[in-house]
């Protein structure tokens, strides 16, 4: 009775062991996603205080390179009732890949849940990178403001223009922040575990090309959370291995309390991101009634 008793409580069962080998890239796959996240926000920062060595060093040259891309890249000459036909460059075979994808969120962005891109590499970018920096360009495009070496720029010749133009700046880079974020959480990560998991999504239906179409070859931290806090539980096989001993259920009760604490750490990261986007948003708002009351000489108590 005692051999029996141990071998049932010491036995894990096949259930416990899918939570440990899917959830074994998730460390790396969040440390891939901070590195994509600093990177995009790089790259939005250089174009928003326009960085020297790049296309917005001028404002002129940046906007001239946002046309030519979009003319090239992005333009589909059968949209608006052919109206662009003539403008855009001629298509090739792959120009499908691109069409719209600088304004189209939802294809981009919303349903994929990989990104083929690496914003931290070095290289020629993947479609899908340059779709998405083209993409919350535009969601986020402001004129330029200033010229290097212009007056407007100029601290000695308008310093209450320049403490303006900071201040601009500094509140786009907490927008820009939120949307490096999202970025980062859906950028390709390791293959460690894309076997596995692509297995669990063939177990609810979908053919392993489906599969490996859905989740990506180097399945995103967005797609590992994906799996590990909603499809793993809607795959009727879960509930039939709660019939288990007890030392086994609780086993499966200890790893979705871990999994749960790794999502509820991600809502609180995403709830601090919304309260600076407030906090910068209440700011804006009360900027010219502070500047008002500064400006008549009155003291608040």
């Amino acid at each position: 009775m005692s051999a029996a008793q141990t071998l049932k409580n010491y036995t894990a069962s096949e259930a416990i062991c899918k939570f440990g080998t899917m959830s074994r890239s998730v460390a790396s796959a969040d440390a891939v996603a901070k590195k994509n996240q600093l990177a995009f926000s790089k790259i939005m920062m250089d174009r928003n205080n326009q960085k020297e060595g790049t296309v917005y060093a001028k404002a002129g040259m940046g906007m001239s390179a946002m046309i030519n891309d979009f003319k090239e890249k992005y333009c589909f000459a059968k949209d608006n009732n052919t109206f662009l036909d003539g403008y855009c460059k001629a298509a090739t075979a792959t120009s499908d890949l691109l069409y719209n994808r600088d304004v189209d969120f939802t294809r981009v962005f919303d349903v994929p849940l990989t990104l083929d891109a690496d914003f931290s590499a070095d290289g020629n970018p993947t479609n899908d990178q340059q779709s998405v920096i083209a993409l919350f360009g535009n969601l986020s495009l402001i004129p330029p403001l200033m010229n290097s070496g212009s007056e407007e720029w100029d601290p000695r010749s308008n310093s209450l223009k320049t403490q303006d133009i900071r201040a601009l700046e500094s509140m786009r880079a907490v927008s820009a922040n939120s949307f490096a974020a999202l970025v980062g959480e859906k950028a390709k990560s390791t293959a460690e575990a894309t076997s596995y998991m692509k297995e669990m999504i063939v177990q609810l239906g979908l053919t392993s090309a489906e599969a490996g179409k859905l989740l990506g070859s180097n399945p995103s931290y967005f797609a590992q959370m994906e799996v590990l806090t909603k499809k793993l539980f809607q795959n009727p096989a879960f509930y039939a291995n709660l019939y288990d001993s007890e030392a086994n259920v609780d086993r499966q009760r200890v790893a979705m309390k871990a999994i749960e604490l790794q999502q509820d750490r991600d809502f609180l990261e995403s709830l601090r991101r919304r309260e600076m986007l407030l906090s910068i948003l209440l700011n804006a708002k009360l900027r010219e009634t502070a500047s008002r009351d500064n400006q008549s000489g009155v003291v608040r108590q």
